[in-house]
């Protein structure tokens, strides 16, 4: 389908199987097989076929091959219906650049075959359907500029780790990876369980407890081996008595001397 102005988005049920004419109020589009196109290709004529973000040209049977639906840049009102969600056979699909909103079908896990999902420069709304990720050969994949909210899909399960962040852009209120961070007014994400403060206070007391317990029995061993074994008794009071007069005697030359400066300052004849 090529470029218009549609006041309203109604698909007829033939476009399941891509019939020749799809009736819209006051409107009548024409479509060809197998590319939905506004006007009927002849075998020789070329066709421009838009998809990953190019255009390219294409004629003869490789059109085959190719099958797609562009209504981007109209004024599509409403919310995108389910039933599009049957064009298995679709490669592309870009409806961005209109005015449609609700939800994104849940139904648009059904295009196994897509290889390039548009749907920015709307009013769509609600989370992005996790189902998305069973889209394996989904390669181009925007939803920016829209009211979407939630979580992002898991970037873990298929193609969604290889978008970035452009992808989803537009919409304060989505949150998670790929998108470095939320404003205050998004829903916060969920956070990965930490240790609470109950639980480090218990560690603490744990450790101190051990601490005390290890030195208070190194202690009491010290005091037995002293008092079993004369020689070290012997021994460690020595040490302690030498300890003792070393720090008495370098305190009381320490204080002497100091005294000795003082009194030659004090005592220093005037010039």
């Amino acid at each position: 389908m090529t470029w218009g102005d549609f006041s309203t988005f109604v698909v007829s049920p033939w476009i399941y199987g891509f019939n020749p004419g799809i009736e819209l109020p006051g409107y009548h589009i024409e479509v060809t097989m197998p590319f939905m196109v506004g006007r009927l290709i002849k075998d020789e004529e070329e066709v421009e076929f838009i998809t990953k973000k190019r255009s390219e040209t294409y004629k003869g049977g490789i059109l085959d091959l190719m099958s797609g639906v562009d209504l981007s840049w109209n004024q599509l009102a409403g919310e995108i219906p389910p039933e599009i969600g049957h064009l298995m056979a679709t490669h592309a699909l870009n409806l961005s650049h209109n005015q449609l909103s609700g939800p994104i079908p849940e139904t648009f896990s059904n295009l196994k075959q897509i290889e390039s999902l548009d749907l920015s420069r709307n009013r769509l709304s609600g989370e992005i359907p996790p189902q998305l990720t069973e889209l394996n050969f989904l390669s181009v994949f925007n939803v920016s500029h829209n009211n979407l909210s939630g979580v992002l899909p898991d970037m873990m399960k298929g193609q969604f780790g290889t978008f970035g962040e452009t992808s989803y852009e537009g919409n304060p209120l989505l949150f998670g990876p790929p998108l470095k961070s939320c404003f205050s007014t998004s829903p916060l994400p969920p956070s990965i369980p930490t240790t609470s403060g109950d639980e480090d206070d218990g560690y603490d007391i744990i450790f101190y407890a051990c601490f005390s317990v290890s030195c208070t029995m190194s202690f009491l061993l010290f005091i037995a081996l002293l008092y079993i074994n004369r020689y070290w008794r012997g021994l460690f009071f020595y040490f302690v008595d030498a300890c003792i007069y070393s720090c008495y005697y370098f305190a009381l030359d320490n204080y002497y001397f100091a005294l000795d400066n003082l009194r030659k300052v004090f005592t220093r004849p005037r010039a």
